[in-house]
């Protein structure tokens, strides 16, 4: 009988536990940033031009972002990268972005930033790059 009750209780706090590991889990990965690519998949015929977009939805305000992104250079070429949204809420000249460098050889573009000049942060989603 006591055999019984000592397993149950074992069963008990093994689930509580897991309950309770599943609870922390979800907290954490709610507090995590989203970075993710729009269109998430984009077919296009051979020559032909397309663009996308990086977007984040920031977990806690923010007030600059690097960027890097790798490419096959046999499949596509970059030709320019363009500032987001992220910061429109700023007056013009009240931000710093650069473009990056591109090369084409490498499928790298390294060197992208932007963040806001003095005082003040963003909370809101909105795209890094586009």
């Amino acid at each position: 009988m006591m055999r019984g009750w000592i397993n149950t209780i074992n069963l008990t706090c093994f689930l509580l536990l897991c309950i309770l590991f599943m609870f922390v889990f979800v907290a954490s990965a709610a507090d995590e940033t989203e970075v993710y690519v729009e269109p998430s998949a984009i077919v296009v015929k051979p020559g032909a031009s397309f663009s996308f977009t990086v977007t984040c939805i920031p977990s806690q305000p923010m007030k600059s972002f690097e960027l890097q992104l790798a490419y096959d250079p046999s499949v596509f070429h970059v030709n320019s990268i363009a500032e987001g949204t992220i910061f429109q809420s700023y007056q013009p000249g009240n931000t710093f972005f650069s473009e990056g460098s591109i090369d084409n050889t490498t499928g790298q573009v390294t060197k992208i930033f932007d963040l806001i000049l003095g005082s003040g942060n963003v909370s809101e989603s909105g795209s890094f790059i586009s």
